[in-house]
């Protein structure tokens, strides 16, 4: 649903966003003072924002905020080529980055969250959410720097995987919390049970993927297009051409009703 609200917001905002994403003083603003700049803009930015509108650490509010504000991003930078360059040339001072506060995130856990009965003081929890977002942002320069330098070719794998990235997301919380609960009652530990929730999360995603792309009536649940084939509607058998008019008729239905309420 967050998502869902997340791309009726973006589309409503899509004017202004097109325009700030053309314009040049846009483009100098990703890469403020120069590369290194990028590992700590966005941090400090989103810190600021949340000590200012969200205080309380772990808030509901918090958490889709986060979420909007890295959907809005996405769109924002998707052709900025300098922000990509950067990123490129970053990539393992990002990795590292991303492992050692990934290192202290664990500690501050372990050493001030769970001894703290009363709960963090105000600057223990300000030092972890400074973390938190840091955290995020490095791992997630990492993974587009490395991203751009080993995969951004042309490849048998990515054609097959680039449409499955949307069928991923919708089914793998489901998977998780199935293995999870499954899992708990045999008490794996805490090496062996995240290797096998992970592992058969990625199994599980990658099998009712290639389930459902073969399925034409079921590819549009899970966000794939509708043909396989080339051949266009009008060939299409009549249920199918039915079923898609419903399919259409309650998204826009679907879509008014957000808008009205």
């Amino acid at each position: 649903r967050e998502l869902w609200t997340f791309t009726l917001l973006l589309l409503i905002a899509l004017p202004v966003l097109s325009w700030v994403r053309e314009r040049p003083w846009f483009r100098r603003l990703l890469v403020p003072l120069g590369t290194a700049s990028v590992l700590f803009a966005v941090p400090l930015i989103l810190v600021c924002i949340e000590l200012a509108a969200y205080p309380e650490f772990g808030s509901e509010g918090r958490r889709k905020a986060l979420g909007l504000s890295f959907f809005l991003l996405g769109y924002l930078v998707t052709k900025q080529a300098p922000l990509w360059d950067a990123l490129q040339r970053i990539r393992w001072a990002a990795a590292a980055l991303g492992l050692g506060a990934y290192g202290l995130t664990l500690a501050a856990y372990h050493l001030i969250w769970l001894p703290a009965h009363s709960g963090p003081t105000e600057l223990q929890l300000n030092g972890l959410i400074a973390l938190d977002h840091a955290v995020r942002w490095w791992w997630l320069c990492a993974l587009f720097g490395f991203a751009l330098q080993h995969l951004n070719r042309p490849s048998r794998w990515l054609s097959y995987l680039s449409p499955g990235v949307y069928p991923f997301y919708i089914v793998h919380q489901t998977l998780i919390l199935l293995l999870a609960f499954y899992l708990t009652p045999l008490a794996l530990g805490p090496v062996l049970e995240p290797i096998v929730v992970i592992g058969g999360t990625i199994g599980g995603c990658l099998l009712i993927y290639e389930g459902v792309r073969r399925v034409s009536v079921l590819r549009p649940l899970l966000g794939l297009k509708w043909q396989i084939s080339s051949k266009p509607m009008s060939q299409s058998p009549t249920w199918q051409r039915y079923l898609r008019v419903g399919l259409v008729a309650i998204i826009v239905v679907q879509l008014g009703l957000e808008i009205l309420l």
